[in-house]
């Protein structure tokens, strides 16, 4: 495949006050990249942290944006400057330990030129720093079915549950993981990247799910291992990405149908029921699921918020994010 001004890989990060895990990873990439061309782009989110000395890393741009963007419009930014052929997204938080890199565009390649001759996007195995399985892909799409179960303790327990373990060869997926996708330029010139109503979580699956597969194929390969430290960038403020996280669920509903985002704000209540099971679950368990029963009232306090704008996509005048974020922004 041609390269633009020689660049085989550009490699996008987004940064907000994570300089430490940032420069990390910018040097595992240089250490460990080898037999291809490529630059890394990292996108700062106005941190309070000055990152000018991101530039002094080998092969590094840094893009200062003046606000806080959010996760999703960083990328695009990024996106949109890159010069490869091919973009690598990779989380802050993202660690190589090996030429991963090189070893996803021959990959790709092989799969483009083989089997999967219409592949847009390479996802890889995510792995903790324990050696254990980080959710790396995705199956289950949204269904009316599925919100029912995933409103009760009980049965979301019934639910099919895929993992990364599960899978041993090259698979089809219908999204990856937006802590490392790679992908042809070409995707993101068709189907215009992240939504840009997104402020942080669920970008990922939205533009898998609704703009990538009904033109491209996902793939996910277990034999391409990244090192991913999940909460390296959000020390401190986990229950508010909790919300965020649910915020954003719902966003991406009301983009999918208007008839099932209603269907799923109907059903909320349901999750107070599950007051009843707390006693029974397990220590660690108690406090997450106290948190998802508590986001029945915030996410009836933020309806308007998400309705006041068409679904399309850009359609928000700004992204939607959690007024107790304030100027937070993780990956």
């Amino acid at each position: 495949m041609p390269t633009n001004n020689n660049i085989d890989v550009s490699i996008i990060i987004v940064n907000f006050n994570t300089l430490k895990i940032t420069t990390e990873c910018i040097n595992s990439i240089n250490n460990f990249t080898k037999g291809i061309n490529y630059e890394i782009i990292v996108v700062d989110n106005n941190s309070t942290e000055k990152p000018d000395q991101i530039e002094t890393l080998p092969n590094t741009q840094l893009i200062k944006n003046k606000v806080n963007e959010g996760f999703g419009r960083a990328n695009n930014i990024g996106m949109t400057v890159s010069r490869g052929s091919f973009i690598l997204l990779l989380n802050s938080d993202c660690i190589l330990e090996d030429n991963a890199i090189e070893a996803s565009l021959k990959k790709f390649i092989d799969l483009k030129n083989g089997k999967t001759p219409n592949i847009g996007v390479l996802g890889a195995k995510l792995t903790n720093q324990d050696g254990s399985q980080n959710t790396s892909y995705f199956f289950n799409r949204i269904s009316l079915f599925s919100l029912f179960l995933n409103n009760s303790i009980i049965l979301k327990r019934f639910k099919r549950n895929y993992t990364s373990a599960k899978l041993k060869n090259d698979t089809q997926v219908d999204a990856v993981s937006g802590a490392f996708m790679f992908l042809s330029k070409e995707v993101f010139e068709k189907t215009k990247g992240f939504d840009p109503d997104f402020f942080l979580y669920s970008e990922e699956t939205e533009w898998c799910f609704n703009r990538i597969t009904p033109h491209y194929s996902i793939i996910y390969t277990p034999h391409i291992k990244v090192t991913h430290l999940v909460g390296g960038s959000s020390k401190g403020i986990k229950d508010k990405i909790i919300s965020q996280s649910i915020l954003s669920g719902y966003l991406h509903l009301y983009k999918k149908s208007f008839w099932i985002f209603s269907i799923a704000i109907l059903m909320l209540p349901m999750k107070l029921l599950n007051i009843m099971f707390i006693p029974f679950l397990k220590p660690e368990n108690r406090r997450k699921e106290l948190l998802n029963i508590g986001e029945v009232f915030m996410i009836y306090s933020y309806i308007w918020e998400i309705m006041k704008f068409p679904s399309a996509w850009g359609s928000r005048k700004y992204p939607l994010k959690l007024k107790s974020l304030s100027n937070t922004q993780v990956s």
